[in-house]
């Protein structure tokens, strides 16, 4: 804060001393003392002695000064019931901004009335067939904040419907004291235009609602979420087992709530491994062979966990033969079309030499490794001159038809089957200790960078420590038109090339895991 003193005795001051309560540098003798700082949130008061060497006055400014948290930063946010609709019909809004709001201005584009200064307006009538921008404006004494969510409303042709595929997220914390609630949002495609929800353990324990808000979760317990969505084609239904973990404290644990899962079940021992000796083969499977499968991942299917801390590893051989010889550990992430990807969300390298054979090792990231629902878990080797010898338990083969959640990596990914060319079905008998933590929903504005802005060419979207490959990114012109620009990407960046578009304001509509933020960019040439 700058401070300006106005003293006057029918002449100027020519002494100060000030006292500035709760801040850094407390007192002065400036006349004008500028950038004093406050670091702690509160309410503080000002005190000024003045004197022109005959006469000296005081004056103390009571509550002057009004510190506010991070969270009182205002930030927009908003979100439609229902997105998806049938023309005539109304969507209602439900504001989800935070910090100091002092108004708010929404416009609806393509909306009947085109625009609201009420915090939550509702009956907004759509007649027209067609994607809808809309925008809310936040007006704040911190500075305003605008949420702009491009083709946001679509309003439906019936002959554009295609298969519903079920799915949604929370867009609150999945790991909660009991007596605080939880919001969802329907991320189905193919345009359901109805929604049949059940919420175990939640309070109201059902709804229609497109994306439903503040559900209530009273009573400790680990529950489950289910949606059903349907269009005239039929329907789609999923269930997100254990998905909610409702707690009667808050959690103890920083790393959150966390358990320990495997697919090898607990009557499928003993676990076994491979032996690979007939026509010349040589080496183990799961592990280093003549093969050369460069690494094994296992499937898993969870709703509770955000993140993985953990891997706990069934060593049966362990010998380093070359210098500096190690595994690394890692987690992969599953495609939209169900397969494993190439590059790992995240991974840790750990020396072969640390591990003692025919024991459980336990793997500890530095960091957990976030993942979403359905994942793979596992590791990669290195062959080398002279050979090391690196080799993981297996669960007993299934048999044909069995379920099999193991796959290799040899040149591409394939099934435990095509990489040994018989028919094997089995897991990997790793454990992995996944975590839910509290705070898990990401916010995008605090994590990804975009630059230069303004931009001349290639502009850079940098997701930090996060997956790119989770990433979707659209582009949209100051009128709404979707952009198509050439993307490149590397693990954690997104490189744009704009050189083709013309100069002006454009924006960068990025989702990720359920979350969706809107960046501003300028085209100069």
């Amino acid at each position: 804060v700058d401070f300006t003193s106005t003293a006057t005795n029918g002449g100027p001051a020519t002494s100060w001393n000030w006292t500035f309560y709760g801040a850094v540098t407390t007192t002065s003798t400036l006349e004008n003392p500028t950038g004093i700082q406050y670091n702690t949130p509160g309410t503080y008061s000002v005190f000024l002695e003045a004197s022109d060497g005959s006469y000296t006055d005081t004056l103390t400014k009571v509550a002057y000064i009004n510190v506010l948290d991070s969270t009182s930063a205002t930030y927009a946010d908003f979100i439609g019931n229902p997105t998806n609709l049938l023309a005539g019909n109304s969507v209602d809004f439900t504001n989800l901004s935070s910090g100091v709001i002092d108004s708010v201005l929404w416009i609806f584009d393509g909306g009947t009335p085109a625009t609201s200064t009420l915090m939550d307006p509702t009956g907004i009538i759509y007649g027209a067939i067609g994607d809808y921008d809309v925008t809310l404006i936040v007006y704040s004494s911190l500075g305003n904040d605008t949420a702009f969510k491009p083709a946001y409303i679509h309003v439906i042709d019936p002959s554009q419907m295609d298969t519903v595929h079920t799915d949604f997220i929370a867009t609150t914390a999945r790991l909660i004291v009991q007596g605080n609630t939880v919001s969802f949002e329907d991320l189905s495609s193919g345009y359901p235009v109805s929604w049949d929800w059940t919420f175990q353990g939640g309070l109201p324990a059902t709804s229609t609602d497109q994306n439903p808000q503040d559900i209530l979760y009273a009573t400790p317990g680990i529950y489950d979420v289910t949606l059903s969505a349907s269009n005239s084609f039929g329907g789609d239904a999923v269930t997100k087992t254990n998905y909610i973990v409702v707690t009667s404290q808050q959690w103890p644990d920083p790393n959150g709530y966390c358990d320990t899962i495997s697919n090898v079940q607990t009557n499928e021992i003993p676990l076994t491994f491979r032996h690979l000796t007939t026509n010349g083969a040589w080496g183990y499977f799961p592990g280093h062979n003549s093969l050369n499968i460069t690494a094994y991942a296992d499937r898993f299917v969870n709703y509770t966990f955000s993140g993985i801390r953990a891997i706990i590893v069934p060593v049966v051989k362990a010998s380093a033969n070359s210098q500096g010889a190690k595994v690394r550990f890692a987690v992969w992430d599953e495609d939209s079309l169900g397969n494993i990807v190439n590059t790992p969300v995240g991974y840790q390298d750990f020396s072969i030499a640390s591990f003692t054979p025919y024991m459980f090792t336990a793997i500890e990231f530095d960091n957990p490794i976030p993942v979403h629902e359905k994942f793979y878990v596992g590791f990669q080797i290195y062959y080398t001159s002279p050979q090391d010898t690196f080799v993981v338990y297996m669960g007993p083969d299934r048999g044909i038809g069995g379920e099999n959640t193991l796959y290799c990596k040899k040149g591409g990914w394939k099934t435990a089957s095509d990489a040994l060319g018989d028919s094997i079905a089995t897991s990997l008998g790793i454990k992995i200790v996944g975590c839910l933590v509290g705070n898990e929903i990401m916010d995008l504005n605090e994590i990804v960078t975009i630059y230069p802005n303004p931009v001349k060419d290639i502009v850079m979207v940098d997701f930090n420590d996060l997956y790119a490959g989770d990433a979707a990114v659209e582009i949209f012109s100051m009128l709404g038109k979707k952009i198509n620009a050439k993307m490149v990407r590397n693990v954690n960046k997104i490189f744009i090339d704009m050189s083709r578009e013309n100069s002006g304001i454009y924006f960068l509509k990025i989702s990720m895991n359920g979350n969706t933020i809107t960046k501003k960019i300028s085209l100069i040439k």
